[in-house]
């Protein structure tokens, strides 16, 4: 795992010997405030009880918190039950959260002129407001007004503070190998002066020399350096326990999937079920020795920790694994494109569980293959009319029932337990909302539709049809005043009657339920003026060379030629 050096001067050490930090607890990363506090400066936190609800409303609009116009009072830390509080935009609790403080972390507290807030400075840049009730005056000051710089311990093994720079001096105590220290200018060469918080929880310091040797000044941060964020592990994950019977430690047991979007919030699916549970932060786990090790932190929807992950940048982790906390056990691992469809690790579902396809996994899966008109099987005067243009994965339909529906189909899959996909044709409407789903069946030729996993709403493909079929001229049979249809390819007709004149209008397919449930299919003619005249039942022979009226009957038109 690859580790960060970052700088934690002597003020965050005293801090966490005085008991004012919690030791191993994952804070929030923390930057120590430039200067001292000004030791006549007195002013605690807890004597301000004021609310901001007391004293603000919501049309009262705030000015930015701004350093240059507020007082310094002094150097403080977070004292709180709770998970996080937030430095805020502004002195009201529903205002933006600019920065998440936890136990601990140091602000430099100014003045403000709204009782019950301060104005604070978090990291050396982020300026906001925060509540007064959770802050304490940190109980430290610098002994000798700013160090030279800040260093740490280039040895292992303790080494000696001493009172004078000669060692045959007082030891003062000892220090271990990797302590950071505040370090100050000696005139003895070959020595540094520092100052470290007595581990009494006391405000006072043990004050001596060190040889120079053993310090090492603390690198500026390097902004090259990988700087953990949730957007860097957006997408999909599986998560594997190792199988503990297994004496090799390569073999895993997939479980659920968890689905993190860049905002942070996540979904868990399991068992083929989707919901959203919660969140991904950064947080830091910080240790007396200044070390500070980052962690993706999975927080519930009540926002209680339950699991974090080494956050380790992409380049180091092994596998791509991102692994569960300290024993390596349990792991994170991401969908690198070989799922069938064409996923990867950025594919996110929508908000009912589904993820969009980029090609169709098998030949004849697509909207080309579902194109047509369709009908409910148990109400066939509902029908669902299905376009494409072209696109195997997106299409438009529109349904006519009581109500019309218009909106468009996807072709798009759900993640099964196992981490398979099951492919599903899912139809939304032109608001985005869902409207139905059926399961590909993969049959070919495709006749049938079953809605959701019950199958519930059944669709059958109405038989083909198009006015092409009778497009000719007939000739009316079995009478003496024979008459001659005419259907053109446009649909149009004409009649013509044998002493003369002659009927003009228009062809239009429509359907009709039989008493089984099943669809007829209707040729049917209509005057100019928009009147019925007359309707033939498509006939199941090809090519058709009879039409009879109704089911059968008269008139009775055969082929001309």
């Amino acid at each position: 795992m690859k580790k960060q050096t970052v700088i934690i001067t002597a003020a965050l050490l005293a801090l966490s010997l005085a008991g004012c930090s919690r030791n191993g607890k994952m804070t929030t990363a923390v930057t120590e405030a430039p200067a001292a506090a000004s030791a006549a400066t007195t002013t605690a936190a807890e004597t301000t009880t004021t609310t901001a609800t007391e004293a603000t409303t919501a049309a009262v609009t705030y000015p930015k918190a701004d350093l240059g116009t507020q007082m310094r009072l002094f150097r403080g830390y977070v004292e709180t039950d709770k998970a996080a509080e937030y430095l805020l935009e502004a002195p009201d609790e529903n205002s933006e959260q600019l920065s998440e403080l936890t136990y601990g972390t140091l602000l430099e507290i100014y003045s403000c002129d709204i009782n019950g807030w301060y104005v604070a400075e978090v990291g050396g840049d982020t300026v906001g407001y925060v509540r007064a009730d959770i802050i304490r005056e940190y109980p430290h000051t610098y002994p000798f007004g700013d160090p030279l710089f800040g260093g740490y311990l280039n040895v292992d093994e303790a080494i000696k503070l001493y009172g004078e720079a000669d060692e045959g001096s007082e030891v003062i105590r000892e220090i271990p190998g990797g302590t950071q220290l505040s370090i100050y200018e000696c005139e003895t060469e070959g020595w540094y002066m520092t100052a470290i918080a007595k581990a009494d929880g006391s405000a006072e310091y043990d004050v001596g020399y060190v040889k120079a040797e053993y310090i090492s000044e603390i690198p500026d941060y390097d902004m090259d350096e990988y700087v953990p964020d949730v957007k860097d592990i957006a997408g999909r994950w599986i998560h594997e326990k190792q199988d503990a019977a297994d004496t090799d430690g390569d073999r895993w047991i997939p479980g659920g999937c968890y689905v993190i979007k860049e905002d942070g919030t996540y979904s868990y699916t399991t068992d083929g079920i989707s919901f959203e549970s919660g969140t991904v932060r950064v947080t830091y786990e910080e240790f007396e020795n200044g070390q500070r090790v980052p962690w993706f932190v999975f927080c519930d929807k009540d926002g209680n920790e339950f699991m974090a992950c080494a956050a380790t940048a992409p380049a180091d982790r092994t596998e791509g694994c991102l692994y569960i906390g300290q024993n390596g056990m349990e792991r994170l691992v991401p969908d690198n494109g070989n799922a069938i469809g064409g996923t990867d690790n950025y594919s996110v579902p929508n908000e009912y569980g589904f993820y969009e396809l980029k090609d169709p996994p098998a030949s004849g899966v697509s909207i080309a293959a579902l194109s047509g008109t369709w009908y409910n099987a148990d109400k066939p005067a509902e029908t669902v009319v299905i376009t494409n243009e072209g696109d195997l994965c997106n299409g438009k339909f529109t349904f006519k029932g009581d109500t019309t529906v218009e909106g468009y189909v996807k072709l798009e899959y759900l993640l099964n337990p196992d981490d398979t996909q099951s492919f599903w044709y899912t139809f939304y409407q032109n608001n985005g909302k869902f409207w139905n789903g059926f399961g590909v069946s993969g049959d070919i030729p495709l006749n049938d539709l079953y809605s959701g996993q019950d199958g519930a709403l059944h669709l059958v493909r109405m038989p083909e049809a198009d006015i092409s079929d009778i497009v000719g001229v007939w000739n009316e049979a079995d009478v003496l005043d024979s008459r001659t249809l005419t259907v053109n390819d446009d649909g149009s007709f004409r009649l013509d009657y044998r002493g003369g004149g002659a009927m003009i209008g228009d062809v239009k397919i429509e359907y009709s339920e039989n008493p089984d449930g099943s669809p007829n299919v209707w040729f049917c003619f209509y005057d100019n003026g928009g009147d019925f005249w007359e309707g033939f039942r498509k006939p199941d022979e090809y090519p058709i060379i009879d039409i009879y009226a109704g089911n059968g009957g008269e008139p009775h038109f055969v082929r001309a030629s």
